[in-house]
């Protein structure tokens, strides 16, 4: 299965399980071109931390797939719900 599908499906299953959230995160930082600390991701277990690092290259080499965009409009979301920065 695609490494974003599978991400994909995660988030949607349980979005405020712990390692979600991190999961979570990281596609916002990812999407938004924004900053993320690396070291919460040492606060995921070891199959989400090896899913973490999987997502980051797919990330850097995948062309813009339909699960790329799926997520990409599930960050666009949760970013519009946020009050603007002055």
């Amino acid at each position: 299965m695609n490494v974003l599908k599978q991400l994909e499906q995660r988030l949607l299953k349980d979005p405020k399980d712990p390692d979600n959230v991190v999961l979570g995160s990281l596609i916002h930082a990812l999407c938004m071109d924004q900053d993320f600390k690396l070291a919460t991701l040492y606060e995921l277990s070891y199959d989400n931390f090896d899913l973490a690092l999987k997502v980051m290259k797919n990330w850097r080499t995948s062309r813009y797939t339909k699960t790329r965009e799926r997520i990409k409009g599930m960050v666009g979301e949760c970013a519009a719900e946020e009050p603007a920065a002055e």
